[in-house]
């Protein structure tokens, strides 16, 4: 799979209503209603969240552990958008990180997430939406002064 770096990935809001415009008048309001919880979160790092590494490279929060979390690439898997505005995670992970080690940066980015049409639970009925999601960007620990990252203890 193909890193994404932030020079690649340069999501527009200006394209929310336009990428959304497949939606009829009730999944519209579906979408509006559980993306406005997703957009105005607080708090950490939450799934499906974007965060961008030290190294540039984006990629999106996936599975949450508590003090942890674990991401994945922003190309691999989807990510459900849930009646209550949360969001669950299907596809590959990469290994859990401190959660300690994100702060919220920048403006809200678009992200892809998906629910079922009209809320009716069946196969092949869901439609994907893009919601304003948070930005996090991944600090570098402090050295301990015995040499030791912190967050590796």
């Amino acid at each position: 799979m193909t890193k994404i770096t932030l020079a690649d990935y340069k999501p527009d809001l200006r394209h929310w209503l336009v990428s959304n415009k497949h939606l009829d008048d009730k999944d519209r309001t579906i979408c509006a209603e559980r993306g406005a919880i997703i957009s105005t979160r607080t708090g950490g790092p939450q799934v499906g969240d974007f965060a961008v590494l030290t190294d540039d490279s984006v990629v999106r929060f996936s599975q949450d552990w508590g003090d942890q979390i674990q991401v994945s690439s922003v190309e691999a898997g989807s990510f459900y958008l849930s009646r209550g505005g949360r969001a669950r995670f299907s596809g590959g992970l990469q290994p859990a990180m401190p959660k300690a080690l994100f702060r919220l940066h920048g403006p809200l980015w678009l992200g892809r997430f998906w629910f079922f049409h009209h809320d009716h639970w069946g196969a092949h009925n869901g439609i994907d939406v893009l919601v304003p999601c948070r930005v996090f960007r991944e600090i570098a620990p402090e050295p301990d002064i015995d040499g030791r990252d912190e967050y590796l203890e």
